[in-house]
């Protein structure tokens, strides 16, 4: 062995007296002899051996590979590149780390993937193929806040190359966003109380009497009267607090207890306070197990006991919608001759999808009451929606017209039902009719923002002059000020802040909003919002990482 390997390096006369020969010339016959290092003489026999030349010959022979298949043959030839490549040569050198990490990706090497594509991106800041690909590595590995920060990054560097690459970020998006909404299921305990959901609890019922409690005259220093004034004032967050020391003082009689807890359950449900409500639910069934045949009769007992199974009912609707047609049908049991029993349960229904049932259920009332208030319009009102869900175009313009002329014929109606309908008119796109209601609601509903948030939204869809983004800007503040926790008014201010390519103060405001935004009961609207914050989250690294470059 030692003897054959000895005379490879032997020499002739004349060879000794020219001297030796170079390298290059040498080493092939020196490698015909160990045939694993064949392919590695392939790779030094088409090069210039070292420098540019040698790093782009290389880099070709590497394309070719790649081309054939030879991915491992690829990945030799294209560090071979990166070695031979000189100094202050970056553009060339990015490549030929992207071009292995394109064979590292055919052969399933993803962390080798992500490190070379993030030299290439070290050197060439505004590659956005390295991006792309170092994206889709973080994909394969389950990294995916990595990755969309990779493809938003890509979206900045040229917008016109998106299509390559978009629906990567569109499952990207989707993923990230039905994690972070179930992860917030888990951790939320309740959001602020909005004005709206207690307004529309004020306007619709006739019979509760809590509702008739807030029209009289009560005492501001008992428990129940501290209750009472603060939802006067507007103080929704306080109220469940000071219901509970009521409930703990022990000087309520077994009425005035199951009111509590109904009362205690309705603003649990306004906070989509899941644990709360079925904490107080549960001490309900506990007392009311305890009552006497007497006392359960009681009218005011008895709307009390059908106050519980729809409030039962709004829980399943949170949680388990298909079981809460039962609950309802035992609401109507317990207070048959309730208008209020009738109006709730079209209203859980209509929520659920069931607008049929529900007008059913408005028929009943009507039957009861004909003089209802809020009846006539809640019939034409369900109809327009189920049409509109329905893409039913002409039915739709029908129920507008019809809504329209029974507003007309009572200008004294209810700013809710002003309110009600201006939103239905603004979801079929009838942009005059929704701005001539929200006006009605705002004059009638001076101290609450939502009819001020609406009429905002209309007269911004009208306007063309280029104030309007301004003007909005600074009605949602306004609307912010009467009520700090509108998740829709941060939500316009975040993309306001978006157009603005502010996008730190875009991610501040898209957190903010989901915090007190609804999740079980508007589940469509919180997924939006976390797709526009993750989105923005992305977009402020990207913008991070070119920072540091300027």
């Amino acid at each position: 062995m030692w003897g054959r390997g000895t005379k490879i390096w032997q020499q002739s006369d004349s060879q000794q007296r020219t001297g030796p020969e170079p390298l290059k010339e040498c080493l092939p016959g020196v490698l015909m002899h160990f045939p694993s290092s064949l392919k590695l003489l392939s790779l030094f026999s088409c090069s210039g051996f070292i420098g540019m030349e040698g790093s782009q010959e290389m880099k070709k022979r590497g394309n070719d590979l790649f081309k054939q298949k030879d991915y491992e043959g690829a990945v030799e030839a294209y560090t071979k590149a990166i070695q031979f490549c000189p100094e202050g040569e970056a553009n060339h050198l990015s490549l030929c780390y992207q071009n292995r990490a394109a064979a590292n990706e055919r052969l399933g090497n993803l962390e080798r993937v992500i490190e070379d594509c993030s030299t290439a991106l070290s050197l060439n800041l505004f590659y956005q193929k390295a991006a792309v690909r170092r994206g889709r590595a973080y994909v394969r590995l389950g990294e995916l806040e990595n990755a969309l920060d990779d493809f938003t990054y890509a979206f900045v560097l040229d917008a016109n190359a998106v299509d390559h690459f978009a629906a990567d970020t569109d499952k990207v998006v989707t993923e990230l966003c039905d994690t972070f909404i179930n992860d917030l299921e888990k951790t939320r305990r309740g959001i602020p109380i909005r004005d709206e959901q207690v307004l529309l609890w004020q306007s619709c019922y006739v019979n509760d009497s809590v509702l008739s409690d807030l029209k009289k005259d009560f005492d501001v220093k008992s428990c129940y009267g501290k209750v009472l004034q603060a939802i006067k004032d507007h103080r929704y967050e306080e109220v469940i607090g000071l219901l509970e020391n009521d409930i703990d003082s022990g000087l309520n009689d077994a009425s005035e207890s199951l009111r509590n807890y109904i009362l205690l359950t309705r603003f649990a449900l306004m906070k989509e306070d899941l644990d709360t409500m079925r904490k107080y639910l549960d001490r309900f069934a506990k007392l009311w197990a305890a009552l006497d045949e007497e006392v359960k009769n009681d009218p005011v007992t008895k709307h009390y006991r059908a106050m519980y199974y729809l409030l039962s009912a709004a829980l399943k609707l949170l949680v388990n919608p298909p079981l809460l047609n039962q609950d309802i049908q035992k609401a109507v049991e317990a207070d048959r001759d309730n208008v209020d029993v009738y109006l709730s349960a079209a209203m859980l229904l209509s929520e659920s999808g069931q607008f049929d049932l529900a007008l059913e259920y408005l028929e009943q009332l009507s039957k009861i009451n004909p003089k209802h208030h809020l009846v006539n319009h809640m019939k034409i009102n369900f109809d327009l929606a189920m049409k509109a869900s329905a893409g039913d175009v002409a039915g739709t313009f029908n129920a507008v017209l019809r809504a329209d002329e029974l507003l007309k014929a009572n200008p004294d109606a209810d700013p809710v039902l002003h309110l009600i309908t201006g939103r239905l008119y603004f979801a079929a796109q009838n942009v005059e009719l929704a701005k001539a209601a929200f006006k009605k609601a705002a004059e009638g509903l001076p101290e609450y923002s939502a009819p001020i948030f609406y009429l905002a939204m209309v007269e911004v869809e009208e306007a063309e002059d280029p104030e309007r983004v301004q003007a909005l800007e600074e009605k949602m503040k306004l609307c912010l000020e009467k009520e700090k926790a509108n998740p829709d008014a941060l939500n316009i201010l975040a993309r306001i802040a978006c157009q603005r390519n502010d996008y730190a103060e875009a991610k501040r405001l898209f957190e903010q909003s989901i915090k007190v935004c609804p999740l079980r009961s508007n589940k469509a609207a919180m997924q939006r919002t976390v797709i526009d914050y993750l989105q923005a989250r992305a977009m402020c690294k990207a913008q991070e990482r070119l920072k540091v470059h300027d």
